[in-house]
């Protein structure tokens, strides 16, 4: 038998024939010391019904003096000769023992899907330690692989599991994740808390629903405008899956493949290949498919230009790009319909904040272009450019977010770079500097979401914590403060104390969130489309509704002028 130092261990002891009320005496054997035990190696108990308990409480130590070993004799007398003598317990030197902790497990993970598990330590690094699966509630689950091994760096490591995709309907299954030191088969340190399975097996229920004030048939409830205070879904279906909310403009990508578009065409941007004068294009207030190809994956609609990424790795852009966003060469054109951006096939994702297109290439590589005005291009420079090039030379990226007039990308390492105008610090540098390349925020490596809101950042680490940076208007830092320019901040500030934080996407002015529970949150201006029945700015975070199967979110990052009217804002997210 082994235990750690700072546990408790208990004795029973039993005797026959022994009054109520006799002492006995205890002293310990082996190497252990005064110090290594609370009160003391000697003590006393008294019997009662021929039975006794004590306990001896192991104290933790800073020391390195390696494992002890603790043995206990009982006398009848003071130092006197043993009547009864205990086996030998080894005590483990915790200042050898290095912690290993959780600092990240997702909450589900669909069959043929990867999900990561983020691990924080105390080992030094380079030390390698153990994953193994246990709990499967069902025999019939099956994973790419049952263990593995992971090495800490910088007191962190994560790693992957992907459970099979079948085509066996055996429901939702859940397990868990044990880390283990010494061997697949070593000692448990930590064990995670319950993952489900997500059977894909199971036709996806995942449904549309828009908040909010939105003009010109953008709802999609077959009306011209409409004003929804709380979430209101899109049709009946259920097989959404990408969505880009365009303010008076929205896109959407069902799960098989077909693209849809619906609210105001503006300059095409929509792709539904109307024509006419500027306030000649069509409105369409359902959504209605874009051509009829099923490869589509991913889209983005920000001011009156689209851009989209097919599963065949192409990329495609449509609208009024008069700032070189089309891609393809030209300063200024107008497209009502997809157009391929050059003939390469290996993007993997695009964004905008409506002036200049980022992208990331299958290779990790991270390519922009469009209006360089600010740095937004992050090459050094402010110039244009209608053409994808690359920035820099790294081949790390993983994520990209898009501001009006900032970027911020993620790279495989976890850290979080921006680059773009730094008004009020919306870069994190502490300071209101534009940076017209990529500054890196902080030295943290454990960032995983982004998103932008007015001249605000705000950030979601792996550890579900939440951060906000920038201009504070209407509380969209959500720091629980609405002063207007006093509650800037230039660099990363936590929001509260939760630690449960997972998607992030920001609007003109405000923010909403989910949380690992699937909970909706929403924070800053207010014009109705934080769900919550009124039009009040909120400066913390307050939930929309009670639900908890909110899934993808999306807010347009700048609210646009339609008609020369006032503005609409709204918030498009999926259940």
């Amino acid at each position: 038998m082994a235990v750690n130092e700072s546990n408790t261990i208990q004795y029973t002891v039993t005797t026959t024939n022994t009054a109520d009320g006799t002492t006995l005496y205890w002293r310990t054997t082996g190497n252990t010391t005064n110090s290594d035990i609370t009160g003391g190696n000697t003590g006393t108990i008294t019997v009662t019904n021929n039975r006794a308990l004590f306990n001896v409480t192991l104290i933790a130590d800073a020391n390195t003096d390696g494992p002890k070993t603790l043995g206990m004799i009982l006398s009848t007398t003071q130092g006197g000769p043993g009547v009864i003598t205990s086996s030998t317990i080894l005590i483990n030197d915790t200042s050898l023992t290095p912690s290993y902790s959780f600092s990240s497990v997702p909450s589900s993970i669909n069959e043929g899907s990867a999900g990561t598990f983020s691990v924080s330590s105390t080992a030094a690094d380079g030390t390698t330690a153990y994953w193994t699966i246990n709990n499967v509630s069902s025999t019939s689950a099956d994973f790419s692989a049952n263990s593995g091994s992971f090495t800490i760096t910088g007191g962190a490591a994560s790693f992957t599991i992907t459970p099979f995709a079948d085509s066996t309907t055996e429901g939702s299954e859940t397990f868990t994740v044990s880390l283990r030191t010494g061997s697949i088969s070593g000692t448990v340190q930590n064990t995670s808390s319950s993952v489900t399975i997500n059977d894909t097996s199971l036709s996806p229920v995942n449904r549309l629903y828009l908040i909010g004030t939105m003009q010109y048939g953008s709802s999609g409830l077959n009306v011209g405008s409409i004003y929804k205070s709380s979430p209101t879904q899109v049709g009946s279906d259920t097989n959404w899956t990408e969505i880009s909310n365009g303010n008076i403009s929205k896109l959407a990508i069902k799960n098989d493949g077909t693209l849809w578009a619906w609210g105001y065409n503006q300059s095409g941007s929509l792709g539904l290949n109307t024509t006419g004068g500027y306030s000649t294009f069509r409105k369409y207030s359902s959504p209605t498919q874009v051509g009829a190809l099923t490869n589509w994956n991913k889209v983005h609609i920000a001011e009156e230009v689209t851009l989209a990424v097919k599963t065949d790795g192409t990329l495609w852009s449509w609208g009024y790009m008069q700032n070189s966003q089309s891609g393809n060469g030209t300063s200024s054109v107008q497209r009502s319909s997809p157009a391929q951006v050059g003939a390469l096939t290996n993007w993997s994702s695009v964004v905008h904040g409506g002036l200049t297109p980022t992208a990331i290439k299958t290779d990790g590589t991270l390519w922009t272009w469009g209006y360089g005005s600010n740095g937004l291009l992050g090459r050094s420079n402010n110039s244009d450019n209608a053409s994808p090039v690359q920035v820099g030379t790294d081949t790390n990226w993983s994520k990209a977010f898009a501001g009006y007039a900032q970027t911020a990308a993620i790279k495989t390492d976890g850290t979080l770079w921006l680059w773009g105008a730094g008004t009020y610090g919306v870069m994190g540098q502490n300071n209101t500097q534009s940076y017209s390349s990529p500054a890196q925020v902080g030295t943290g490596t454990n960032w995983s979401q982004a998103a932008f809101g007015k001249n605000g950042c705000a950030a979601i680490k792996t550890d579900g914590t939440l951060w906000t940076w920038g201009h504070n208007q209407e509380g969209q830092l959500g720091l629980n403060n609405t002063v207007y320019n006093g509650g800037n901040k230039s660099s990363p500030t936590q929001v509260g104390a939760g630690t449960n934080w997972l998607k992030i996407t920001g609007g003109y002015g405000f923010f909403m969130a989910t949380k690992t529970d699937n909970t909706l949150w929403f924070w800053g201006k207010n014009n109705g489309q934080a769900g919550t029945n009124n039009q009040v700015s909120y400066s913390s975070p307050v939930q929309v509704g009670t639900n908890t199967n909110w899934d993808k979110i999306s807010c347009f990052n700048r609210s646009g002028i339609a008609g020369g009217g006032t503005a609409s804002q709204s918030m498009m997210t999926t259940k």
